[in-house]
């Protein structure tokens, strides 16, 4: 095995591990902060999930026209405490 094909089974190993990490809705938390990204804040989905919200799905941020909100990822663990209901 040569150093290269090392190096790129290290980086799809690294991948692969990134992508099943549980998203987390991120607001900003200020005066401008919408209602709706509000409720969302600190739900967390699986990683194809959904966070859900009344009835509705959101596939991630913007949420709406102007949203400033983000998604940070968190360890399988940590995502199933703060599951979105």
């Amino acid at each position: 095995m040569t150093d290269w094909q090392r190096r790129l089974g290290a980086i799809k190993a690294a991948v692969q591990a990134y992508r099943k990490r549980w998203r987390v809705w991120r607001a900003t938390g200020d005066e401008r902060m919408c209602s709706v990204c509000g409720a969302l804040n600190g739900r967390s989905a699986p990683p194809d999930g959904v966070f859900h919200l009344g009835g509705v799905g959101f596939s991630g941020p913007p949420a709406h026209p102007n949203c400033r909100c983000r998604v940070s990822y968190v360890s399988r663990a940590q995502g199933r405490r703060r599951r979105s209901r």
